[in-house]
Order: C-alpha cells, then structure tokens, then sequence
C-alpha cells in the first residue's frame, strides 16, 4: 500500500468513534510481515514502510523521523487497528522489554486516507523508554502538551541528541520480536517484527543526511553540549487569529523548523507535512522570524554552531491565560 499521499486528507478528516465490541473479540489478533521493509525518504522525513498480515486484513506500519534521536511517530493503515471511542492514548511496547517498559503510552489520532483507508498516527514513539526531560522535548516537537512545553522552557532545552546512543538503540533493536498495542484499544493487535536493528540503522543514517541538507554538520549535532533554545516572552499572542485554525491539525503535523545561526538568530523557516493553510503557516512564520530569539546551540566543546530549532505549532502559543 502506498503510504506517501496520506497526509493529503487530514486536514479534512474528523476523529471517527468506535463501536462497541464484544468479549470475546478483545483476543489479540497477530499480524506477520508481508515482505520486506521499504524506505520512503523525503526533504523533511525518513519513513520505513512494511505491511502486515493476519491472512484476513493487510495493516501497514510507517515508522516516521523527522531529525535525529530516539522520537518516532507511527502511521498505522488498516481497520484492524481500532481505538475505543474515547481513548486520548494507546499503550504500546516492543517485546521482550524489561519494567522500564511498562507503561508506555502516546497521544494519536484517527481519520481516513483520500482512497477511505482507517489511518492512526501515533504522535510517539520510541524502540526504547527515554528521560522524562528528553521525552518532554520530543512530545514538544510532536505535538505535545502546552503543560509539557512551558515546564521544558523553563528548564531550558536539553541537547537536541538528548544523550541519544544510536550504537546502543541498534543493538536494542535486534534484540527485538514484536510490537504490541493493547491500552486503548478495542482489540489487542501485535506486530511481529522481528529483529529491527538494520531498520533502526537506516532510519538514523537517513536523517543523519537529513539534517546536514538543512546545512547543519552532522558530527558536531551528535554531541551537542546544548540545543537551541527560545528565550523571551512568547512568539505569538493566543488570541492571534490565525489560532483558530488549530482544529485542523491533527498527529503532530504542520511543525515549523526554524534554522538557527550560530548568533542565535532565525535565519529561515521551514514547515513539515503542512495542513493549515499556506496563507496562515506563512504569517505563523513572519511572527517567528520577528520575535523568536534564541540561545545558539553548542557543541562538545562548548562552541556555538548553527543549528535548528523544531517545533509544533501549540507551542508557539503564549500558555498565559486568553487576553
């Protein structure tokens, strides 16, 4: 299945409510690979596609990076996989996993693609648990809470590797089988993925390239003393109008990437998968370029570098109270 035109209908699509089911059907149902896993790369994404069968229903699984670091989102195709109506997360996990991998959940949403396919993005994800501050950065970047923004800016930005080991991730991941989603769901699915160590490979290869055609040094960005951080008061004011829009958005999408010099200042800006209209993401990024300042990222040895700042559009929102 072609994964690439999903995002051409999101905008559009309402979240869809589930029905009930019955007992007997919360057994889980277990999918194998299809074939091999294919790449999907882009100017602002690295993606790896494979499908799934149970020998009923085919499910299509694209796991999405849009920088470097542990932080991935999930794009699942097919009506087997069926949230309950009033879930706001799913609990999933990558077996075998020890207690530190209880537990994990992510935000999602739900919607149709144009040819009317069930489409579930995963907002995060992640081969295996991060530090609370790093996971907060990558919720941040992938549409999490405005809760989780203000207390990251407080605390100042971690290092956009945010101690990351890609070396330590890919034995991880070929010590992996499979994939299960159970919390939330109307029926347990799970995944059979075997070993992902050369999948994980990949995707940090590909975004390795990614940001160092954002004119960022690759090398340096691996071992940051410190990422870019905003200072200042707030970008734009939450009454902006241009907010109103927001409805629209829907699994992290519409993130602006703002390069950021090695003075800390904005020197473009950049939006991924864009779903507000081209008209708003254009007076969002006017209001960046204007009053975003920002502390220049550092490498190991404590030198500014240029750099980029990545960001979703809530958290560009001022979290004081509605003037």
């Amino acid at each position: 299945m072609d994964i690439r035109n999903l995002l051409l209908g999101l905008a559009a699509a309402a979240t869809m409510a589930a029905n009930p089911v019955l007992a007997q059907d919360r057994a889980p149902r277990t999918f194998t690979p299809s074939g091999p896993w294919t790449a999907d790369f882009g100017d602002d994404y690295c993606r790896l596609i494979g499908d799934f069968s149970d020998g009923d229903e085919v499910v299509t699984l694209a796991f999405e990076r849009i920088q470097p670091g542990p932080a991935m989102r999930l794009l699942v195709v097919g009506d087997a996989f069926r949230s309950f109506g009033g879930a706001e997360q799913i609990g999933y996990a990558f077996e075998p996993r020890d207690e530190s991998q209880d537990g994990l959940t992510t935000p999602f949403s739900s919607s149709r693609t144009p040819e009317g396919d069930r489409l579930t993005i995963l907002s995060f994800v992640s081969f295996s648990p991060i530090p609370p501050l790093t996971r907060m950065a990558a919720l941040r970047r992938s549409g999490g809470t405005e809760a989780a923004y203000a207390t990251t800016r407080e605390a100042g930005e971690p290092p956009q590797s945010g101690g990351y080991d890609p070396e330590a991730e890919q034995a991880l991941a070929g010590g992996l089988r499979e994939l299960v989603f159970d919390q939330g769901m109307m029926r347990p699915v799970i995944f059979e993925v075997g070993a992902m160590s050369d999948a994980a490979a990949v995707l940090q290869t590909c975004t390795q390239s990614l940001i160092e055609s954002w004119g960022v040094d690759p090398q340096k960005h691996a071992s940051l003393q410190r990422g870019v951080v905003p200072t200042g008061g707030p970008i734009i004011p939450r009454a902006a109008p241009l907010f109103r829009q927001f409805s629209r958005l829907t699994g992290g999408y519409n993130q602006f990437r703002v390069m950021v010099s090695k003075d800390g200042a904005p020197t473009s800006c950049h939006v991924h998968f864009p779903l507000l209209e081209e008209q708003k993401n254009a007076e969002i990024c006017e209001q960046v370029m204007a009053n975003a300042r920002f502390l220049p990222a550092l490498d190991s040895a404590g030198e500014p570098i240029d750099s980029y700042w990545l960001v979703p559009a809530f958290a560009l929102i001022d979290p004081g109270p509605e003037r």
